[in-house]
């Protein structure tokens, strides 16, 4: 897995995180 693709997927878990 590159760091670009860690990056993005952690982005996705933050948002979906908000609720």
């Amino acid at each position: 897995i590159s760091t670009s693709e860690r990056k993005k997927i952690t982005s996705i878990i933050e948002d979906s995180s908000i609720y």
